[in-house]
């Protein structure tokens, strides 16, 4: 929410390919427009539609460093 990202309000659509999608490309030009030290390999989104989440996987080089970082979270609704 801070950067000014829709994030928080595509948790609350319908979970589906689109917004599976439409998270995958947030989440990418969230990476690449505010951090810089990052090489952005992939990002991985799977929707979790029994457990109403996201689940977000990815990886990414950072500058000067030779073995690609992995990191998997969880993405949820939160009122």
């Amino acid at each position: 929410p801070d950067i000014g990202s829709r994030l928080d309000y595509m948790l609350f659509e319908p979970i589906s390919s689109v917004t599976t999608f439409s998270l995958e490309n947030e989440i990418n030009q969230i990476i690449s427009n505010w951090e810089p030290r990052a090489l952005l390999q992939q990002v991985k989104v799977s929707a979790m539609p029994d457990q109403n989440a996201y689940s977000v996987t990815i990886i990414f080089y950072i500058i000067n460093e030779t073995q690609p970082t992995t990191i998997t979270v969880l993405l949820e609704r939160n009122r």
